[in-house]
Order: structure tokens, then sequence, then C-alpha cells
């Protein structure tokens, strides 16, 4: 490890380190089969990121929230094989081990599915914070006090794909990696950052992400 800084790497889970997005509509669309909603994926789709509870409020389905999460996460855990890592994933683990880089995963999903996710492709993180971990999740900032007590780091970065991730960004005094996969696939999601002057960097892979990650371990 070359640097002399002490630095943090913070990734969000969906649409950053592993395509979810397919399966999280097969499971929607069970949910709406299931109950009857009639809540389109579209309208579901636009408030990924935030925590369930307020998914839930804003889909005005509150008063079943205990249910829906039920029903949702449990079928999301028996389908997880549905799920795809992002290109460079692999790499990116491997070379944070390599250069010894302090680095977590902060993610809306509950530890009963983001723990097996993590299993599957071999994910070691130094912490991962859930939705069950904090009372109040992304884009609030509790989350990142688990980073702050773990280290007394000079530089956090957090690399996520919404606008949620980049308000959480903003709230922990976190510097921002806006991940926009470079691909023609709609179902990934990302947000429309057009109107956003902060700055902040971009990058189109998690190569990407890891040749940053090398210069800044070389500063």
């Amino acid at each position: 490890m070359g640097s002399i800084k002490k630095i943090h790497f913070s990734f969000d889970l969906d649409g950053t380190l592993i395509d979810s997005i397919p399966l999280m509509k097969f499971s929607w669309e069970r949910v709406n089969d299931h109950f009857g909603f009639g809540i389109d994926w579209v309208s579901y789709k636009e408030n990924i990121g935030l925590p369930f509870l307020e998914i839930c409020r804003n889909l005005g389905i509150e008063k079943y929230y205990n249910e829906v999460q039920e029903y949702y996460f449990n079928s999301n855990l028996n389908n997880i094989q549905k799920i795809e890592p992002m290109p460079g994933l692999a790499y990116l683990a491997s070379e944070l081990k390599k250069r010894e880089i302090s680095w977590s995963i902060i993610t809306s999903k509950p530890s009963k599915t983001a723990e097996p996710i993590l299993k599957r492709f071999e994910l070691t993180p130094d912490l991962l914070v859930c939705s069950d971990h904090v009372s109040m999740g992304k884009p609030y900032k509790y989350a990142a006090r688990s980073i702050i007590e773990h280290g007394n780091y000079s530089e956090v970065y957090y690399v996520g794909d919404s606008i949620v991730d980049f308000l959480f960004s903003i709230n922990c005094n976190f510097n921002f990696i806006q991940y926009t996969p470079d691909c023609d696939d709609s179902h990934f999601l990302v947000d429309s950052f057009d109107m956003i002057r902060n700055h902040r960097i971009i990058v189109s892979s998690l190569y990407e992400v890891a040749e940053y990650i090398r210069e800044q371990d070389n500063v």
C-alpha cells in the first residue's frame, strides 16, 4: 500500500456492485399478483434506494408494510440466482484487498438478503451496514456512523448510482463517485444528474473505480 493517507471506500450494493434490477422487478411483480395492488414496476423503481418503509409510504401501501416486506424480501432471497455481478466486481474486490484499502457496503437491503449476496460473490468488506442496522437509512446520515467509528479516515468516498446515494454522500460529507454503467440496458437504475452542478467523480465501470483507487493509494 503506497498511500500515507488513511482512506476508506464505501459502496452502494444494488445497481453499483450487483445487477439486481431484474430480481427486484420479478419480486415486485409477484407482490402485485399476490396482494393485487396494481402498482406498476416503474412506480416502484422510482423509489429504489430508499428505506422499504418509505417506499411503501410513497406508494400508498404503508399499512401493508409488514406483509409486503416479508413477501418481497423472501422472494428476493429465494431467487438470488437471478442476480449478476457488475462487470469488474471481482477485479475491484481484488484491488481493494491487494492494496489493503478499508472498504464497506452501505445498502438499503435488510441483512437477511444482503449477507447471502455477499457470500455468493465472495465479498468481504470491513463493514456491512444494512437497513435493519440503523434507525433511518439512506439518504439520512445514520449509516455513516459505523464508518466514522471504525477509523479516523482523512478521506471517505461513497460509490453509488442514484440520487439517493448522492444525497447520502452530501449529508455525510463524503466524496461522491457517481457510477453510471456504460451500457444500453434499460433496466439499470441510473437517475438523471443533469441539473446537479456539485463536484463529483463520474465513472462508467468498476474497472474505473479500481483505477481511481490505485491513483489515490499512490498519492
